[in-house]
């Protein structure tokens, strides 16, 4: 049963001082669907994927991705495995290109070990045009709306064929101000 699920997550506890946040969650995703984690603030939708990403760790319970069970240490352990999370305050770097932010901590080196800034911009090229987002790599990211960055963050999953995106919009119309603007994970996931 298990070998159906990409992730499974059960029995997930997890408490904070005078508050227990979760309380024996199950959550089974199956490859290439969508989900949505909804509920009131409070619920736990963000301490369940904080849990996921390796940014808490859960008091009990197990996580199951690829079939095997694994203790996600910290997010650099959840990258390697593919797990990516896009939180909804995001963090870019404004002065830098959308190459630059899209394999910051990744980047390729040169045999002198220095960015290969010409390695980087044709692998951003290439992602960029795999995911039709018609961008130059070598453009500033601060010339970009909020709308936009979200696009190319999930082209930031993309670049190592990454396994599991989640998207972190618990109050996806805050960012943009209005339905019209918002844009689409799901077309990105999928």
């Amino acid at each position: 049963m298990s070998g159906e699920f990409v992730l499974r997550m059960q029995g997930i506890s997890k408490r904070f001082p005078g508050v227990h946040a979760l309380d024996q969650v199950q959550l089974n995703v199956r490859k290439g669907t969508v989900h949505a984690l909804m509920g009131e603030n409070g619920a736990g939708k963000s301490t369940l994927m904080k849990c996921l990403i390796g940014i808490y760790a859960p008091d009990s319970g197990t996580i199951e991705f690829n079939g095997q069970q694994v203790s996600i240490a910290n997010t650099h352990h959840a990258l390697s495995m593919g797990i990516s999370m896009i939180h909804q305050e995001l963090s870019p770097i404004p002065h830098m290109t959308v190459a630059e932010n899209i394999f910051l901590g990744r980047e390729p080196l040169t045999w002198y070990g220095l960015v290969d800034m010409r390695e980087l911009n044709r692998r951003t090229r290439q992602l960029l045009g795999r995911l039709g987002i018609a961008v130059p790599p070598e453009k500033k990211l601060v010339r970009f709306d909020e709308n936009r960055f979200y696009q190319l963050m999930a082209g930031e999953d993309e670049r190592e064929g990454g396994a599991l995106l989640y998207f972190n919009l618990d109050e996806p119309l805050a960012i943009t101000g209005s339905k019209r603007e918002f844009p689409s994970p799901v077309k990105f996931l999928r």
